[in-house]
């Protein structure tokens, strides 16, 4: 986290933040598991845009 926001590793915005990364790491594994031909890399950042983009306003 930034420091300059004034969290602690232990407080809850850290913690999400952490398990969402938890969480795209896991399901693009999954999926990668299905078809070992797909790059890690393209299915984390695909994974990560989509998070961003289904939190967009």
């Amino acid at each position: 986290m930034n420091a300059g926001a004034g969290e602690r590793p232990d407080d809850l915005l850290p913690r999400t933040v952490a398990r969402a990364a938890l969480a795209i790491g896991l399901a693009a594994h999954d999926v990668w598991l299905d078809d070992e031909s797909a790059a890690m890399s393209d299915l984390l950042d695909a994974s990560m845009h989509a998070l961003g983009l289904h939190f967009e306003v």
